[in-house]
């Protein structure tokens, strides 16, 4: 086991990390684990990098008994069991707004993918049907409503561009006030039925939680125009799938923009996967060249203040700051 502080990376590639941190920590990095090898893993970590595609539960955290701090390497933190972190004294940070430009951009290159056609136009010229598509109709987003549901960081951007497209924008929110909209020139539909009905894209930005697991399902997909679309950038467990599939299928609505699944990757028998008005991509929202630079920035700034026993930038739990494990060390 060993005596220096360990910091452990469910990726290949850390090359960055080793250059900046070798000298003072052990940097190990493993292809993303099953859980018992993650138990395994876990026994003399200091500080566990996470995102999206472990699980930190309880029975990974029973075995980091050496465990500070974990730094989720995205904005979302559903995926790490927080109480039970807390209960242990490790604190949890997150990267609120690292990705902000980059989902909200990607939001919008899907929404212009469904309403101009252009996944099957490039489909359909592989496929050698040319003259058959040029008359391919789409429609324009000028003079279209938007409706957001969640107006955090990333709901507030989309909001911002798509006002610039000169789209309507109305948005559905309890945590923030109607004001909020009016000074804004947004619209607050307190009631998501309302917003549902009224919009030409819906586009989907809330965290995944208790209270907003599968939350979108066959009441809110028959809600919406048939000629809506829906866009969900946010995480796949919000949604009910086997309820959009009908959707797409039967032609509620007219066609839906992911980047996002409940099951990532997909099956390759995944039913979505065979539908002509859906637009999938494969989790990559977030991945642009300055995102990742603000990542690597804001990733170095958390792990050097728990190596140094501060309490780190972008915590997820500050409740844990008097019984901090990382804090407990300095005074050894």
């Amino acid at each position: 086991m060993s005596q220096r502080f360990v910091i452990l990376y469910p990726y290949v590639n850390i090359d960055w990390e080793i250059d900046k941190f070798s000298r003072v920590a052990e940097v190990r990095s493993i292809a993303i684990p099953s859980q018992e090898e993650l138990i395994r893993q876990i026994l003399d970590v200091d500080l566990l990098v996470a995102d999206a595609d472990l699980k930190v539960n309880q029975d990974v955290l029973n075995a980091a008994t050496r465990l500070r701090a974990i730094a989720c390497s995205a904005t979302g933190v559903d995926y790490v069991d927080i109480a039970e972190a807390t209960r242990k004294g490790i604190v949890i940070t997150n990267l609120p707004d690292y990705s902000v430009e980059a989902v909200a951009e990607h939001t919008l290159a899907l929404m212009f993918c469904l309403s101009r056609k252009i996944f099957s136009g490039m489909k359909g010229v592989l496929e050698g049907r040319w003259d058959e598509l040029r008359f391919t109709q789409g429609v324009e987003v000028e003079g279209k409503t938007l409706g957001i549901i969640g107006l955090g960081r990333i709901g507030k951007r989309v909001a911002e561009k798509a006002q610039a497209l000169g789209m309507k924008v109305i948005f559905n929110d309890p945590y923030v006030p109607r004001e909020y909209g009016k000074e804004k020139g947004y619209e607050k539909k307190e009631v998501l039925s309302e917003l549902l009905r009224d919009s030409d894209f819906v586009t989907l930005h809330a965290f995944l939680a208790t209270e907003t697991q599968r939350m979108f399902g066959e009441k809110e997909f028959r809600a919406m125009k048939r000629n809506a679309f829906f866009l969900n950038v946010a995480r796949g467990g919000i949604v009910d799938e086997k309820a959009l599939y009908r959707a797409l299928q039967e032609r509620w609505i007219a066609g839906a923009g992911l980047d996002v699944l409940t099951q990532e990757p997909p099956p390759k028998d995944e039913p979505l996967l065979t539908l002509d008005n859906v637009v999938v991509t494969p989790h990559i929202a977030w991945g642009t060249q300055e995102a990742e630079a603000r990542l690597i920035k804001q990733l170095n700034q958390i792990i050097t203040s728990v190596l140094r026993h501060e309490f780190p930038i972008n915590v997820v739990n500050p409740e844990v700051k008097d019984r901090w494990r990382g804090a407990a060390k300095e005074k050894e």
